[in-house]
């Protein structure tokens, strides 16, 4: 779930406060909140929230971490100890998140690019720096193109369009993009 983006809450424990609301409505379905700090803002140190969410949301199993910074995302999987599911957001940071200790990963361009990704990971359990390096080259040079070619204020053409149009030209037709609403 990803929290308000118009009017983001403006504390750690409104954003908890808010997700639980949202929970509360689903209580049978497990829960992953979607933690964007470029979309969402986040201000507050969100390596806090399972300490805060845990008692509050019963239904909450993790969070999909899409943010650069290793040493948060690590001070998130060891949170409560261990308790919750992270998953790495940002597959061009892969190597980085394996060495925090994340064990899954979601993101845009796997679809595309599966192979390096198992690749990377079959090094990692190798312990194989070279062909790791090598990998993540070869992932980081099409994120800096899907990724790089517009903005999030609009500008440019979006990531999501880059990839659906790769997509295509592979013969995977995804359709029309989503209206938000």
């Amino acid at each position: 779930m990803v929290p308000p983006r118009f009017f983001p809450p403006r504390s750690l424990d409104l954003l908890v406060q808010w997700v639980a609301d949202v929970a509360s409505a689903v209580p049978e379905l497990p829960l992953f909140y979607y933690h964007l700090d470029v979309i969402n803002y986040t201000p507050y140190p969100i390596n806090r929230f399972f300490e805060l969410a845990s008692e509050r949301i019963p239904n909450l199993c993790g969070m999909k971490y899409t943010d650069y910074n290793s040493f948060v995302m690590g001070l998130c999987i060891n949170a409560c100890n261990g308790k919750f599911c992270v998953l790495m957001g940002r597959e061009d940071a892969m190597a980085a998140a394996l060495a925090t200790g994340c064990c899954g990963f979601v993101g845009s361009t796997f679809s595309l690019m599966g192979r390096v990704y198992d690749r990377i990971l079959n090094a990692y359990a190798k312990n194989d720096r070279t062909t790791i390096e090598k990998e993540m080259q070869h992932a980081q040079a099409f994120s800096r193109i899907a990724y790089q070619s517009g903005n999030r204020y609009g500008e440019g053409v979006d990531s999501i369009t880059i990839i659906k149009t790769v997509w295509e030209y592979l013969g995977i037709d995804n359709g029309p993009c989503r209206l938000l609403g």
